[in-house]
């Protein structure tokens, strides 16, 4: 009688060119001991194998939000520093349409959290994230 080999089973993605069956020693115990390992490792890999793909799939979205959120803010830093300032912000929301200077002022203080009176990228990028529909409509304006 024959059994599978479940160790060496879930190791080996080839398994057509693996040895993954045997010759049971004790054939009823071995036979009914395999079938009921098999399962619980497979789902197991399973489990592990989507779990990389989500981190990968994340690393990678998180790439091409920072590679945007970047671009972003060097729209709006229109002198470099590093730094948004309430006037750069102004100017850089005219292109969107009519922005009053209390509208402004209203969105620096929501995004100024540190009140320096300058918008830090660690900040836009805080905004950004807790505001991403917001970003993507950003994202096509820029």
């Amino acid at each position: 009688m024959f059994c599978l080999n479940p160790p060496y089973l879930t190791r080996n993605l080839k398994l057509m060119s693996e040895q993954w069956l045997y010759i049971c020693p004790t054939p009823i115990n071995t036979l009914r001991s395999s079938i009921l390992h098999i399962p619980t490792k497979i789902q197991t890999n399973k489990k592990k194998e989507r779990a990389q793909q989500r981190l990968v799939a994340s690393i990678m979205a998180d790439a091409g939000e920072k590679a945007e959120h970047d671009r972003i803010f060097k729209k709006f830093d229109a002198n470099g520093d590093g730094k948004i300032s309430a006037a750069e912000l102004g100017e850089s929301l005219k292109t969107l349409g009519s922005v009053t200077g209390e509208d402004v002022k209203r969105m620096m203080a929501e995004i100024d959290t540190d009140g320096d009176g300058y918008i830090s990228y660690q900040e836009f990028t805080d905004f950004a994230a807790a505001n991403r529909g917001l970003m993507k409509d950003v994202a096509k304006i820029f």
